[in-house]
């Protein structure tokens, strides 16, 4: 028989063909994309790259008047700096300050200065006493005393002096522009408060000259074609291109004219087109009051304030003087620097589009609006973006050409070669024989692709084996043989849907190795694995072969059973003869090594019925039985019910819900006093509560245990760490001296690496006495790893830090570690203090601890004191410090505050009668 040719196919079925015209389309259609990408983002980086070049102006306009205003302020600072420390003395005033104003180098911007005493401040016996000096119509400085003279409303009414007295030291006032009626010229003053003994006596002053200003900005602005101006906190201009359309004429003092800047308000009047900008000011404007609005009745009372105080102050100039303040305050806090960006259509000036750039100079709260025509603006980034579109598509066509050219020699050529040997050796009678159990691949392509699916049929039978191999190590366990998680789910899932469709009822036994990593860690994995696999041939012999045995991972098996009968006690007893008979065979040795081991297991057992569980659902049910009969001893079973469940599921809730309170704010301190035979309180422990937004108040014991075991006690111990060391420094600064507060460290915390250094960082941070430090350990963490812990108790105790072993005799016998452990105090515990006046085993056991700490020199402190007998017998035993409900419940920092002020007004309030007749006597007399 004649083969048919697998080749006879036309030019444009051709790979090679094919590949070609894919290239052609690919290259189409990625040089449209990028023309539609550029044509609808290029605009935007267009005018993105505008804003860039116009914000370089913009701060270079910024910097050329910081120059100024730094300066100045500088000066204005270092008067009021030298005047807060002068004498009165009126000649030293003098010399003073003209040196000051007369810096060199500051003629052409500095018009004056002077100091301006409070009334009655430097002079008791005169209201008015300043001392200014300013520049003549000659450039020269004179001292003028007009100020001093008591027509008029006098200096101390200015709009320049009355909001410098509300400033805090350091912090600077630039008034609103004006006239100056002895140069003749537009300016603005920057004034400083003189801070003395906490009271302001007076303000500092430098008159700023406004005179080319405009100047200034259009030799900064001249490079783009555009302008710049600037207009002061009240709206009113400092600058403007066209000077006559913002300048006005006012009435002197003495009657003559003179000429004085409008604000912009009143300049879109006048100026119907630049009432853009003036809406973009406004709604600044409004912004600001608004802001002033919500932030606290001091700024009310504060613009009432300089409204009654200033006859040049008005209600409304007020509040935006207010505002003006408490935002630079705020920025300069924040250290920000406001720049707003936008685009107008029509400008008033250039009468075409413009970009624009509204900045607001820090301290100063001037805005300085700069223009640029939108040509200028994207005049250089549009060359260059077209220049970009050109050499992409340059690129892309050298790129596809090229990868065409590598895709053809290593790809297309090769195949089609491949194809024609294949072809070759086909012999004439050769026929794909299909099994009937695998669908093999057809094509209806023509040229090389058909003769590849050919070959590739009659390699489809070789690769069946490969597959069955394949799904075996899919659903089997490697080492053990058993079906693996994937497996023994699927298996479950069968199951379950069985149980939905027919009275069926099954059961699920988790079992875990009990101190399996013992012997993986001192003998080795090898070791580990060999006794997973006797331990795997012990289990399947113990079920039947319609059971599954199953390992999950590591040392965890299941055992999965179905029952066709009704569910009753009877399947509850059948998993309970299989958990006895997987118990039982652990029982025998294994010998490993030429060493028997001995080893035993816990399981955890749940039966299930067509009530539409799911897999995952009964695995965490065994799961938690298993762990239930660990912690009753282990080597041992029991079975899953759902208050566990609920135990569970509620220690999950707790967990995610005290990860939110962290950062959430939801946990707060409360401090319970310690005092002393006196009644007195001396230091105080610091508790941990949280304020759950649903649940409510919770107790520690609710959600510390949670946190030990998920991780969170690290961040929550430093958490209250810091909060007791800040709380301890606030009431140092409130004048309440408390001797020590002590701060609770669970094991995992003391144990963290980075311990130590979180302690040192805390004490830094706050600037707390390291001796007001006391920090309490269980006696768990001391046996866990006594090297350990002594290093790290040395070190803080270095520090000066104290260490109290809390709960003592509760716990692990750590009498031997006692004279080792750099100690300060015992806490008592509650336990042996609770019955001491009715149980004599607990008094015999707190006298011979009180004894114990006398005689290695630590100190005593009992906890959980309720009765005024348990103060009497405990006193007589030797015990002199106290903490418990007798004295005081924990209470918050704030009323903790109360209550210690209260003390100071008492005299031993909490002193038993017992203690006080045997320490104080003629005090009870």
């Amino acid at each position: 028989m004649k083969n048919n040719p697998l080749f006879s196919f036309k030019w444009y079925e051709s790979l090679q063909f094919k590949m070609s015209a894919i290239f052609f389309l690919l290259f189409l259609f990625i040089t449209f994309s990028i023309f539609m990408v550029l044509n609808t983002f290029g605009h935007k980086l267009i005018e993105e790259g505008a804003y860039l070049r116009l914000n370089e102006a913009n701060s270079k306009v910024v910097s050329k008047l910081e120059k100024h205003t730094i300066l100045s302020a500088t000066l204005v600072d270092a008067m009021a700096n030298i005047a807060e420390k002068l004498p009165n003395d009126i000649n030293v005033y003098k010399k003073l300050i003209l040196q000051l104003v007369d810096y060199k180098g500051t003629e052409t911007f500095i018009a004056g200065g002077g100091i301006w005493p409070a009334p009655y401040q430097f002079n008791e016996k005169i209201e008015r006493h300043s001392f200014f000096w300013g520049r003549n119509p000659f450039g020269d400085l004179e001292f003028n005393d007009g100020y001093n003279q008591l027509q008029g409303n006098g200096y101390h009414n200015e709009e320049w002096y009355v909001p410098t007295t509300h400033l805090l030291e350091g912090e600077l006032y630039w008034s609103k522009s004006y006239t100056d009626p002895y140069s003749l010229q537009p300016m603005v003053t920057v004034s400083a408060p003189l801070i003395k003994d906490k009271k302001n006596i007076g303000v500092a002053t430098i008159d700023l000259k406004l005179e080319g200003l405009q100047q200034l900005l259009k030799k900064v602005t001249h490079a783009f074609g555009g302008y710049a101006f600037a207009i002061d906190r009240n709206g009113r201009f400092l600058s403007y291109p066209d000077n006559q359309q913002v300048i006005s004429t006012i009435t002197n003092r003495d009657g003559s004219e003179l000429k004085s800047f409008i604000t912009y308000q009143e300049l879109a009047k006048k100026q119907p087109l630049f009432n853009q900008f003036a809406d973009i000011l406004t709604a600044q404007r409004q912004q600001q009051l608004q802001n002033l609005n919500t932030t606290s009745q001091y700024s009310e009372n504060l613009s009432a304030t300089l409204a009654l105080d200033s006859y040049q102050i008005d209600p409304k100039d007020a509040k935006m003087i207010v505002a003006s303040m408490l935002s630079s305050r705020k920025d300069r806090h924040n250290n920000i620097f406001k720049t707003n960006n936008l685009l107008l259509e029509n400008d008033a000036l250039l009468n075409e589009t413009v970009f624009v750039s509204i900045s607001t100079m820090p301290d100063t709260y001037w805005r300085i609006i700069t223009v640029m025509p939108y040509s200028k603006g994207i005049e250089k980034i549009s060359a260059t973006y077209n220049q970009l579109m050109l050499s992409t598509l340059i690129a892309i066509v050298l790129t596809l050409f090229i990868l065409w050219l590598f895709i053809r020699y290593i790809v297309t050529s090769p195949i089609s070669r491949l194809a024609k040997q294949v072809q070759s050796q086909v012999d004439d009678n050769c026929h794909l024989i299909n099994d009937g159990n695998t669908q093999l691949f057809s094509t209806e392509a023509k040229g090389e692709i058909s003769a590849l699916v050919q070959i590739f049929n009659q390699r489809t039978q070789q690769l069946l084996h490969s597959h069955k191999e394949i799904e075996k190590l899919a659903h089997f366990d490697a080492l053990t043989g058993l079906p693996n998680r994937l497996l023994l789910i699927n298996r479950l899932n069968d199951k379950l849907a069985s149980c939905n469709r027919q009275q069926c009822y099954g059961a699920l036994l988790f079992i875990d190795l009990d101190n399996f990593k013992w012997i993986n860690d001192s003998l080795g994995h090898d070791t580990g694995d060999q006794l997973l696999l006797r331990v795997a041939e012990r289990f399947t012999k113990c079920v039947r072969s319609e059971d599954t045995v199953a390992r999950l991972g590591g040392d965890e098996f299941v055992v999965l059973i179905v029952k066709n009968h009704t569910y009753s006690r009877q399947l509850n007893n059948e998993s309970t003869i299989v958990a006895r008979k997987l118990i039982d065979c652990m029982q025998a040795p294994i010998k490993l090594k030429g060493h028997q081991h001995y080893v035993t297991i816990s399981l955890g057992i749940t039966v299930f019925s067509n009530q539409n569980r799911n897999s995952d659902e009964l695995l965490r049910q065994a799961d938690s039985a298993m762990y239930r009969a660990k912690e009753k001893g282990k080597n041992g079973f029991c079975f899953f019910n759902s208050k566990m469940q609920e135990q569970a599921d509620r220690r999950l809730e707790i967990e995610e819900a005290l990860r939110i309170a962290l950062d959430n704010d939801e946990l707060f301190l409360v401090y319970q006093p310690q005092v002393d035979s006196q009644g007195i309180c001396f230091g105080a422990e610091a508790l941990v509560r949280w304020l759950h937004p649903e649940k409510g108040l919770l107790s520690p014991v609710e959600f510390i245990s949670i946190a030990e075991q998920c991780n969170l006690i690290i961040p929550l111990g430093k958490w209250v760490l810091d909060q007791a060391c800040a709380q301890l420094q606030a009431w140092s600064d409130e004048g309440i001296e408390l001797q020590k507060i002590s701060v609770n460290v669970s094991p995992k915390q003391f144990r963290h690496i980075n311990f130590v250094n979180t302690v040192r960082d805390a004490l830094s941070k706050y600037q707390v006495d390291a001796n007001k430090l006391t920090l309490e350990i269980t006696e768990g963490i001391v046996i866990e790893d006594i090297k350990d812990t002594i290093n790290k108790m040395t070190i803080l105790k270095s520090l000066g830090v104290s260490i109290a072993l809390d709960d003592f005799g509760t716990g692990y016998s750590s009498l031997k570690y006692l004279k080792e452990l750099p100690l300060n105090q015992l806490k008592i515990d509650q336990s042996f203090v609770r019955d001491i006046n009715n149980d004599a085993k607990d008094a015999m056991i707190v006298e011979t601890i009180i004894a114990m700490a006398t005689h290695l020199g630590l100190e005593v402190i009992a906890e959980g004191v309720e009765t005024s007998k348990q103060v009497a017998l405990l006193f007589d035993k030797g015990c002199d410090q106290f903490q418990g409900y007798y004295f005081s419940r924990p209470k918050t920092a704030q009323d903790f505050s109360t209550y210690l002020v209260a003390q100071l007004t008492s005299t031993q309030a909490n002193i038993h009668p017992i203690i006080a007749q045997q320490k104080y006597p003629l005090l009870i007399k």
